[in-house]
């Protein structure tokens, strides 16, 4: 394995290597996968990873339209924004104008609505779109791996895997979670327009266009912000060996680019609540939901406001911002009485965030990838490669916030490409695992 630019490639073995027991078949798809064009690779995947969501998709129909007929909150605001125009009553009861969700994939679902109706043959046309945009992020998987210098075997192998869904957990959440499938494609597109910034000479259209995929990310799936955030920051700073340094001028421009596209909804929010909420109002809400004395169902009987008519009445008198906030400030007060159990509750959802708990054999494969993912992980920081600093930061930030709140399994989906891509280093590897010692194959080196 050679290293070229920072790119992982296989090199070319001798004629004696190819008669080694497993790697006559790494010898003859690693040339080709080098020889083919990247939108060539790219389009494969999508054809893969197409085929099996849309196949899902048609084969079990009743599933997908009742599990998306089942998340009522983005489903309610977005027949409030199809009937009247008002981002609005999240709950079965009427609470008013809402900052419960991000803007973009309720507004989306309501142009549905409009057009299709509010019926189950709408849901099933949202199922595709969010097979589409799915399937749209398992290519980009595949170009963000070979522009995070991690070579085309690697970045194949893992566009593979996220196109195969090889757990039903990533693929119920595929077909149903638009937030999730979308903000996913933008985060990737953000991202490696902010590489190709920092490889090619950043243009201002470049930089530009980094900044509004950074905004419409936020706006789509709040929990990115802070992955985006902090690749900002590390692009800003002064240090000769950092991976992502840009000019302080074009970081200026990302920002503004993507403030641009935020500030508005903040705005909005202002005007609405009196109060700045940024994109999203209800982590005190999921933080108390987490932090109290019962169990997960009994507590979103009891507090939550889609069942709860005392929060519900909170939320008309003092306005959702401040509810939210108030629920929060009660959850506080149980973490200070019950530390303990708190940290024996964290330490848990911790292990739940990486390993969901869904059937045994979806729990296997769940693991076998999170295993795989942690071993090209730390493969790269070893070599000291520059994907191990945009992961170690997306690990580091992304999850954070639902170590916090109740688990459920679909929270990893954002970021699960980026277990595919940790996960394919080693099973790249494997296959030359015969190969001389005195002949390397494997290694990488900062760009």
């Amino acid at each position: 394995m050679l290293s070229v630019d920072g790119e992982v490639k296989m090199g070319i073995p001798d004629k004696s290597e190819g008669n080694c027991p497993g790697n006559s078949v790494a010898v003859r798809f690693a040339p080709w996968v080098d020889r083919t064009p990247v939108w060539r690779l790219f389009l494969l995947i999508v054809i893969i990873g197409a085929t099996v969501r849309v196949g899902a998709l048609t084969l079990s129909p009743c599933k997908y339209v009742q599990i998306l007929e089942s998340h009522v909150e983005a489903r309610n605001i977005a027949i409030s924004l199809a009937r009247t125009g008002d981002f609005a009553d999240p709950f079965r009861v009427p609470t008013g104008k809402t900052a419960h969700l991000e803007p973009v994939a309720p507004f989306l679902t309501s142009l549905i609505y409009r057009t299709w109706g509010i019926r189950p043959r709408a849901e099933f046309v949202r199922g595709i779109v969010c097979a589409l945009f799915s399937t749209l992020t398992c290519g980009l998987t595949v170009l963000l791996g070979i522009e995070l210098g991690l070579g085309r075997l690697v970045s194949l192998c893992a566009g593979t895997i996220a196109a195969l869904a090889p757990h039903g957990v990533q693929l119920v959440s595929d077909l149903t979670e638009l937030n999730g499938c979308l903000g996913t494609a933008l985060f990737i597109c953000a991202v490696v327009l902010m590489l190709q910034a920092k490889r090619y000479a950043p243009s201002p259209l470049r930089l530009t266009a980094s900044g509004v995929l950074s905004g419409l990310t936020m706006l789509t799936c709040n929990s990115l912000l802070a992955p985006l955030a902090v690749l900002i920051v590390c692009a800003a700073l002064p240090v000769k060996w950092n991976p992502l340094r840009l000019p302080l001028t074009s970081v200026i421009v990302m920002l503004l680019s993507t403030s641009f596209v935020v500030i508005p909804w903040s705005v909005r929010n202002l005007l609405v609540f009196n109060q700045w909420v940024t994109v999203r109002s209800n982590f005190g809400l999921e933080f108390r939901l987490a932090q109290n004395d019962l169990s997960g169902e009994a507590s979103m009987q009891k507090i939550h406001p889609a069942n709860s008519q005392e929060t519900r009445e909170l939320i008309r008198r003092v306005g959702e911002p401040a509810a939210y906030a108030a629920l929060g400030r009660d959850g506080l007060k149980w973490v200070r009485a019950h530390p303990i159990e708190f940290l024996e509750r964290t330490l848990k959802r911790v292990v739940y965030f990486w390993i969901p708990r869904t059937r045994p054999l979806r729990y296997v494969a769940s693991f076998a990838v999170a295993l795989g993912a942690l071993c090209g992980f730390t493969l790269l920081v070893i070599r000291k490669h520059r994907a191990a600093l945009i992961v170690g930061i997306l690990w580091l930030t992304f999850p954070s916030v639902y170590y916090l709140v109740l688990s459920y399994a679909r929270y990893q989906q954002p970021m699960a490409f980026s277990l595919y891509l940790m996960a394919s280093v080693p099973i790249s590897v494997v296959p030359r695992k015969h190969h001389s010692e005195s002949k390397p194959r494997f290694g990488w080196s900062m760009p």
